[in-house]
């Protein structure tokens, strides 16, 4: 012992039992205050994420308005789901933008064709051409336009005219029956 002390004075103090409730209370407070904050944390960022998604998804939907007023015009095509119904608005993107696209190879799309059962395939139609086209509406129209065109003009320089179809379908590749 340290001279000036007593036994006294190192003797912890007695805590009641109000003081030691009010000290579990305070506790289980910041417990709560700190599960709470870490929620609302979490909701702020999955708000923003549904935000910045929602966002981006708009970005690249594009609604019947803007297919209207869309620089191409599907009025000379004759449009025909073998499924029944309507088109839908991709699909409908997809034939304006492959219409552009072969008028600016010197062809005119007159008709176009959804074929029963197939979710992808696009049928067309093309002025002055024997068959049809089997399309793939997920591919880039113009490279499918290129394609077609590579395809007509190597049929017609080897003279083959009787043709039921050409398929472009496969990237790289291209066939005809």
């Amino acid at each position: 012992m340290k001279s000036g002390r007593t036994v006294a004075g190192e003797r912890e103090k007695a805590v009641s039992d109000s003081e030691r409730q009010r000290v579990r209370k305070a506790t289980k407070n910041r417990k709560i205050r700190g599960v709470i904050l870490v929620m609302l944390a979490c909701g702020i960022i999955a708000y923003l994420s549904v935000l910045g998604v929602k966002s981006w998804l708009e970005s690249y939907n594009i609604g019947v308005d803007d297919i209207q007023k869309a620089d191409y015009d599907l009025s000379g095509i004759t449009i025909i789901n073998e499924n029944g119904g309507d088109v839908t608005n991709r699909v409908k993107r997809f034939i304006g933008q492959i219409s552009k696209d072969l008028a600016d190879l010197g062809y005119t799309l007159e008709k176009v064709v959804a074929p029963v059962g197939m979710l992808r395939e696009v049928d067309l139609y093309i002025r002055d051409f024997p068959g049809f086209i089997k399309t793939d509406s997920e591919r880039d129209t113009a490279i499918s336009a290129e394609d077609i065109d590579r395809m007509i003009r190597y049929l017609s320089e080897r003279g083959i005219g009787e043709v039921t179809y050409i398929d472009v379908r496969t990237p790289g590749k291209a066939y005809y029956k």
